[in-house]
């Protein structure tokens, strides 16, 4: 039987993680560590003292890394440091250092997972599939925007906190599915674009959480709006994240162009429900015709729990030891993360 602890109980642990583990049989306990004491807990789980105590817990063999984002990657290296099995929301760490660091000391341990969840989609599997078999592509334009999505729990407006704006909130999620759709790694140029105008309007921030967008007063120079230029392998990709952005609802976008084909992906991630999007659509056009593929996204859980069941299948399966592979995400983390250092020198465009 099997032990696991989840570091932080905010939005994601309560919606996924908490229930997750909550109705597998094979979990004994779920030990949780959530230092906000405002933050109501259920009867069924394990108060921690602190990180350090489950580190040194010898029957918690996996551990949810879903606290705010500067602490992501010391409550990593410690965890790991002391044996334990990590699955680490997204994004895994906040510098360039550490993305380094990582990459010198853990890109091939066996004993790290990102949480990827949108990999398990049908939709992003389907293009998967198909990407066996195209060449050359040599255009890629792709966007998630929301129409009020800024966040309105403070740590995510501070960015010693959280690292960033919409970059680093909704980035590593796109710029993870680009790289591992592509099975590339490396980024010749690369250019931002960002703003941060849309937070001056109360009416931009989401009510997510039951909040109260009213009570929030910004005075954060995180973006809330970015676009990204880079190209990998002579391909020219453009990545558009927005919080806030004057469209009907929110979209996720993806377009693929080579010399003889165009794809396109129309989709929601997340759970989102501001959205005239019902199902995700493939569209394929060729001279020999467009193909239309449908996929039903009513149930935005079955991504994160296809994520999870495959997930503890190898830590709890001896059979299959063998981790996962993190480099395309950590691909992601570094280009976000030379985008930032850019920005703070001046070299990209900021307004």
């Amino acid at each position: 039987m099997n032990e696991v602890a989840v570091l932080g109980m905010g939005w994601i642990s309560s919606k996924i993680y908490i229930p997750y583990f909550s109705q597998r049989q094979d979990i004994t306990k779920i030990h949780v560590f959530e230092p906000d004491t405002n933050v109501l807990l259920t009867e069924n789980l394990y108060i921690a003292d602190s990180i350090l105590d489950i580190a040194l817990n010898n029957n918690i063999s996996m551990v949810i890394i879903a606290s705010p984002n500067n602490v992501h990657f010391q409550q990593m290296q410690l965890l790991i440091e002391h044996g334990k099995t990590v699955i680490c929301e997204k994004p895994f760490c906040t510098s360039l250092a550490d993305v380094q660091l990582f990459k010198k000391l853990y890109q091939n341990c066996n004993n790290i997972y990102f949480s990827t969840p949108f990999r398990f989609r049908e939709e992003i599997l389907f293009l998967k599939n198909r990407f066996a078999t195209i060449k050359n592509i040599y255009k890629i334009n792709a966007r998630w925007l929301r129409k009020t999505g800024i966040p309105t729990n403070n740590w995510r407006l501070d960015s010693c906190l959280a690292g960033g704006g919409v970059l680093i909130d909704l980035g590593p999620h796109m710029l993870d599915i680009l790289f591992w759709l592509l099975g590339t790694l490396k980024f010749d140029f690369y250019k931002s674009f960002s703003s941060n105008r849309n937070m001056q309007n109360s009416n931009n921030f989401s009510t997510w959480y039951n909040s109260n967008p009213e009570s929030i007063v910004s005075s954060s120079n995180i973006e809330d709006t970015i676009d990204i230029y880079f190209n990998t392998n002579e391909t020219i990709c453009n990545v558009e994240l927005a919080w806030s952005s004057a469209i009907d609802g929110d979209i996720v976008e993806f377009e693929f162009l080579t010399e003889n084909e165009y794809i396109k992906l129309s989709t929601i991630f997340g759970f989102s429900c501001d959205t005239n999007i019902l199902n995700a659509n493939v569209s394929c056009f060729t001279s020999n015709g467009n193909i239309k593929n449908e996929f039903d996204i009513t149930s935005r859980t079955d991504c994160y729990y296809k994520m999870l069941d495959s997930y503890t299948e190898a830590i709890f399966d001896a059979r299959y030891r063998g981790g996962m592979n993190t480099s395309a995400s950590v691909a992601a983390m570094e280009l976000i993360c030379k985008l930032y250092s850019a920005q703070a020198r001046n070299t990209d465009n900021v307004f």
